[in-house]
């Protein structure tokens, strides 16, 4: 050992001080496999961008949900409901008319029956 060694520990000096059998590793992060999601009963969320598009005419915002989402059996009455609703949320605001008319739609006693 040199004079700069002596007196400095073993890990100090870079050695582990360790005597016996020893093991080393290394970990690749990049490597690591992520986590496999757990099974739960959350359904998905519902993706209204393609309603968005359509938040401009609130009669065919209606007319799309009704056909996706109620197989063409909404009532006129609702349609002319969420017609309505849409109208009050500013122009401005697509993804709030989609999200408006989509609620209206699910929350409805008429979407509960046919689902």
């Amino acid at each position: 050992m040199d004079g700069h060694a002596r007196g400095r520990s073993a890990h100090e000096r870079g050695g582990l001080d360790v005597s016996g059998a020893l093991a080393g590793f290394e970990v690749y992060i990049d490597a690591i496999p992520e986590p496999k999601q757990k099974a739960t009963r959350t359904k998905p969320r519902l993706d209204l961008s393609p309603y968005q598009a359509l938040a401009g005419d609130p009669s065919a915002l209606a007319d799309r949900l009704d056909r996706n989402l109620m197989a063409g059996r909404m009532s006129a009455a609702m349609k002319a409901a969420i017609v309505g609703a849409v109208n009050a949320v500013p122009a401005s605001d697509a993804l709030g008319r989609a999200r408006t008319a989509a609620y209206l739609v699910v929350t409805s006693p008429q979407f509960q029956v046919e689902r």
